[in-house]
């Protein structure tokens, strides 16, 4: 899950995630996280700063997991003056699919008919991909096309 600042701290902010646990009844605490495994580095919290706007946080979950949601917790230098637009995530557990897993590799190719020097549209050729975000960057920043006809036949 990514995390992002609205404002650039002066010195730093820390947004971890952890576990959402109603203790309102001592006796009786019920974990809304239950099965959720948080990776450390996200638990920890990560660090973001004058030059990171962007963080990403991540958990597991279990194969008997039926959690409904996870809280997110801020610290850090400038914490008093960033609020959270929510105290927690919700998280919606669902039942592994059956049979075959998924292919590790997914292979993407432009769509020519919908293509055009100033716009590409790709699909993706794994079934399972659903609706999935693809960040496209160029290797190489300084990098320029030769001509402009190489660039429109491309």
């Amino acid at each position: 899950m990514a995390v992002a600042l609205a404002a650039q701290p002066f010195t730093d902010i820390k947004i971890a995630l952890e576990k959402d646990e109603d203790k309102s009844d001592a006796a009786n605490v019920v974990d809304n996280s239950y099965g959720i495994t948080i990776d450390p580095a996200s638990a920890a919290g990560v660090q973001m700063s004058t030059t990171t706007e962007t963080a990403y946080l991540g958990f597991k979950c279990s194969a008997t997991a039926n959690a409904t949601s996870i809280k997110y917790k801020l610290s850090g230098t400038d914490a008093a003056n960033f609020k959270l637009d929510n105290a927690k995530a919700a998280v919606t557990a669902e039942k592994a699919v059956a049979g075959e897993k998924p292919a590790k590799t997914i292979t993407i190719a432009m769509v020519a008919d919908s293509s055009s020097a100033g716009q590409t549209t790709v699909e993706g050729t794994c079934p399972d991909m659903g609706a999935s975000i693809i960040h496209w960057m160029p290797a190489d920043m300084g990098m320029k096309v030769s001509d402009w006809a190489t660039a429109s036949a491309g």
